[in-house]
């Protein structure tokens, strides 16, 4: 089994983020209820247990109109229940292939730059971020096809898929990866 460090988490962080409009974030597990440390994590009242990097572009912002005072800005998530009743499970194969959709606005994984040409090495950088969370993770994602399947087609090309909104931009799509002792948020923002 593969086995995530604090230098190839960073690494591959910034393989598949570095230049990407996304929030990801790590907590404990300090509920019953995954959904519950999950909206913590969105709303930045943990940090990650191992003192890892993440990626949070709109942690010190105070200049979006929206945003001011909002810990949770960009979500607007009311409720643990909204977590929970709109991320649907997916399979791990299905959460490493939406990690790398997350880089294209439309969550298209086929409109990825250098994914036509490389699709193993991005994925091996996805592996890494998901191999954190040990094998009894369990993936939750926005995405409106999960509802029906665990595996949802990100490879369209003719029209991005349907997602339940979490913020007030024109698309956002995310995925929560669950284990005993941690959450992981990863969200991606199309703001235009």
């Amino acid at each position: 089994m593969h086995t995530t460090t604090r230098e190839t988490w960073a690494a591959a962080l910034n393989t598949l983020y570095e230049d990407e409009y996304v929030f990801v974030s790590v907590g404990p597990r300090s509920n019953h209820s995954w959904d519950a440390d999950a909206w913590a994590v969105m709303r930045r009242d943990v940090s990650d247990p191992r003192g890892w990097a993440g990626q949070d572009w709109d942690k010190d912002r105070n200049d979006q109109p929206t945003g001011v005072g909002r810990r949770d800005f960009p979500f607007n998530v009311v409720s643990t229940e909204q977590i929970s009743r709109n991320l649907h499970e997916i399979d791990a194969d299905s959460a490493e292939r939406l990690l790398v959709a997350l880089m294209n606005d439309w969550c298209h994984i086929t409109e990825v730059p250098g994914f036509q040409e490389n699709p193993e090495g991005l994925l091996i950088a996805a592996r890494t971020l998901i191999s954190r969370f040990a094998k009894s993770r369990t993936c939750y994602t926005n995405l409106t096809e999960a509802r029906d399947t665990r595996t949802p087609n990100l490879d369209a090309r003719n029209a991005g898929p349907g997602w339940t909104p979490f913020t007030e931009y024109t698309a956002d799509y995310g995925l929560a990866v669950v284990s005993d002792s941690e959450v992981g948020i990863f969200w991606s923002f199309n703001p235009v």
